[in-house]
């Protein structure tokens, strides 16, 4: 690498428009479909911040730490993280997503960070709010697929598991 030459961000120039709403050539069923996905991505996102619940509590890292007997007061009456397979499924799909794209970041700041002011963090990010929804829809879609093929392979391998199948094969001792 050069002194002159520095690393790019994968990013992408938003596409030129003629209109200015994005939204105006959609068909029902797509606002529909975006409505959905922003109601499940919003899920996601409060699902991502308190998915730390179901971890076990730190412990102290010192050997000495470890050995002595004074034990901190546990936090009690904390939200309650939801235990849901389909966003276990998304957030697979999320994180296998390049951490350094530009798409992945901005879907990070809009719903697991829940940025205020869209077109500041645009701004901060070198794109315009336009461009900022069009990554969000492009990743959603992209994210709410691989989710999809992950939660039918997981149902796939469950079904086949020999507990799945209906009930447990009961042993006759009766002889």
């Amino acid at each position: 690498m050069t002194p002159d030459h520095k690393p790019q961000i994968l990013a992408a120039p938003a596409p030129e428009l003629d209109e200015d709403d994005d939204l105006a050539g959609m068909t029902d069923q797509e606002r529909y479909q975006l409505a959905a996905d922003e109601e499940l991505f919003a899920a996601y996102g409060h699902w991502y911040r308190t998915r730390s619940f179901f971890g076990p509590p730190p412990v102290n890292g010192s050997l000495l730490g470890k050995l002595t007997s004074k034990c901190r007061a546990r936090r009690t009456g904390g939200p309650d993280a939801a235990c849901n397979p389909a966003m276990s499924a998304l957030h697979l799909a999320v994180i296998a997503q390049p951490v350094e794209a530009l798409d992945r970041r901005v879907f990070t700041l809009h719903y697991v960070y829940s940025v205020s002011n869209v077109k500041a963090g645009a701004a901060a990010l070198g794109i315009s709010r336009q461009h900022w929804y069009r990554l969000l829809r492009a990743f959603g879609v992209r994210v709410r697929a691989a989710a999809g093929s992950i939660m039918s392979d997981n149902l796939a391998a469950a079904s086949s598991l020999p507990s799945q199948g209906g009930a447990p094969a009961v042993v006759d001792d009766a002889d």
